[in-house]
């Protein structure tokens, strides 16, 4: 776990629990990785970058037709 490779250290203290399923220091190591692991892959889950372009940005109007624009505007205007 020192080194920061808590997904092959959990593989590890998964081991060590199958072998030695009554060792406590081992079942609250095994248990401190695994939180450490879920909040890693939680954080990951929760972030976006930042560099990637906004959607907005990514919207090419020159290339749309006048005739989709003007039935994309013709459908919001009915809302």
């Amino acid at each position: 776990m020192a080194l920061g490779k808590f997904r092959l250290a959990l593989t590890d203290f998964e081991a060590v629990m199958k072998a030695h399923p009554n060792d406590r220091d081992a079942r609250s190591k095994y248990t401190e990785c695994n939180k450490i692991v879920k909040r890693i892959a939680f954080e990951k889950a929760i972030s976006f970058e930042e560099s990637k372009k906004s959607i907005a940005d990514q919207i090419n109007i020159d290339a749309m037709s006048k005739k989709s624009v003007h039935l994309f505007s013709n459908q919001h205007s009915v809302m």
